[in-house]
């Protein structure tokens, strides 16, 4: 909610009331969090976020893009719904990979990743080798996936 300063002041409370306690590591790790945020704060970097386009960006949330190396094509993950009709700010989404080519206009419309990779589950955050031949990616609740 922004309210550091106050979480910071109610977490250094609570090592004071309770000095030894089973939640003493996490209040510890919770104010290493709230310091490193009032760094940040403090030193804030320039950020000017571009829209790529209609291609790209639409209602749903885009993120975790992956740009090849010769600037040729996009790989995202997309946040979709489940079913048609379900809103895509809701619980009912999913997220699978996207493509998107450059072209002298600008990006192309974005597609699913072709091949067997997008699941009804939820995929994201890859990485592509250098030379395009392999994708290492996060999956969720998936049978083949490695925990």
């Amino acid at each position: 909610m922004g309210n550091i300063n106050e979480a910071l002041n109610n977490y250094n409370k609570f090592l004071n009331l309770v000095p030894k306690s089973n939640l003493t590591p996490i209040v510890n790790e919770q104010i290493k969090r709230c310091l490193f945020a009032l760094e940040l704060i403090n030193r804030p970097v320039p950020f000017n976020p571009i829209n790529l386009g209609n291609g790209i960006n639409t209602e749903c949330d885009e993120y975790y893009p992956y740009i090849a190396p010769n600037d040729s094509f996009i790989i995202f993950t997309r946040k979709v719904p489940l079913f048609t009709g379900a809103n895509p700010t809701s619980d009912n989404t999913q997220e699978d990979f996207y493509i998107s080519h450059l072209i002298d206009e600008g990006w192309t419309k974005a597609i699913p990743l072709k091949g067997n990779i997008n699941t009804r589950y939820n995929e994201g955050a890859q990485t592509v080798t250098a030379n395009g031949k392999y994708m290492v990616f996060t999956a969720c609740n998936r049978k083949d996936g490695k925990g």
